[in-house]
């Protein structure tokens, strides 16, 4: 689906912060991110452990408070909601697809009775299953509505996972490593199941992975370093024809931009400060024919 852009993001952070803090440690996982999210877009956010990724996942998911910057997601600033108003916000705007299905799944229950769980105050009993053999339909898990977790694969236990996460219709859909634990096939699959929900339901969804190649399914391409957002990768054309194009590298696919803060900062990726030779903090910056090129500093000479 593409992006709406007329109608305001249905994410968006500004200078985003989240420190966490222990007796003897501070850490800093968010150092001003700046991300706005279209609705109804497809989009992956990629990066190192330790890059921020998850933390942000999880802030727009309403599991983490921001220590500071702005973060409004669907008109509800997430700084100034209260617990009730936070609960009631989990529940309606937001799905989460986990990379551990231990997270996502109750293992003695059936596929069917799990979808219908997050439906449990709905009190009209033949309405609620109508609503999870829908939704496990949609995933293509309809034929294994009475097998249990033991009884699944890995991909299996994944599509009912996002059948959960969908059960009480949500805005966003949030997925955290979703193919981190199956193979590549699967997870290919995988992410043909979250593009037909894109699709067919006008679904945002914003999917937390390492795999840079799982780009070429998917419109955007954030990546993160150092709790910054640091470059974007935007498809080139629409996803039938990515298809045909030579597999295994999204730079075909996609093309690739830097990403400048409010305060016109830009953040250089190492290995081509590395490439340029550059070894300290200071570097050349000059306009060349239209163009800013940055040079590393001429060396001096010792005494």
């Amino acid at each position: 689906m593409q992006r709406q852009e007329s109608s305001p993001p249905i994410i968006q952070c500004e200078n985003l912060v989240k420190i966490y803090k222990t007796r003897d440690l501070e850490v800093l996982a968010l150092q001003g991110l700046e991300l706005e999210v279209a609705r109804g877009e497809l989009m992956a956010i990629i990066g190192n452990s330790g890059s921020g990724k998850s933390t942000f996942l999880n802030m727009i998911g309403g599991l983490d408070r921001p220590s500071a910057g702005r973060l409004i997601v669907d008109g509800k600033d997430l700084f100034k909601l209260s617990a009730q108003e936070l609960v009631l916000y989990k529940r309606s705007t937001v799905g989460f697809v986990w990379q551990n299905n231990a997270r996502n799944l109750l293992p003695y229950l059936t596929a069917l009775q799990n979808v219908e769980m997050p439906m449990r105050f709905d009190r009209d009993a033949r309405r609620k299953r109508q609503r999870a053999q829908e939704l496990l339909e949609l995933v293509g898990m309809s034929h294994r509505r009475h097998s249990r977790l033991d009884q699944l694969s890995g991909g299996e236990q994944q599509r009912v996972a996002i059948a959960i996460a969908l059960a009480n219709g949500p805005k966003i859909l949030l997925a955290d490593e979703p193919t981190g634990a199956v193979d590549a096939r699967t997870a290919s699959y995988l992410m043909d199941v979250f593009r037909k929900l894109n699709e067919e339901l006008g679904l945002t969804i914003v999917i937390v992975t390492h795999d840079p190649h799982l780009a070429r399914k998917v419109n955007r391409v954030v990546s993160i370093r150092d709790g910054k957002t640091s470059v974007e990768r935007i498809a080139r054309g629409d996803y039938a024809s990515r298809l045909d194009e030579v597999a295994g590298f999204e730079e075909e696919t996609h093309d690739e931009y830097a990403i400048l803060d409010r305060a016109g900062r830009l953040q250089l990726p190492r290995e081509m400060l590395e490439a340029l030779g550059v070894t300290g903090n200071q570097v050349r910056v000059e306009m060349a024919e239209g163009k800013i090129v940055i040079t590393a500093p001429p060396r001096r000479e010792e005494a």
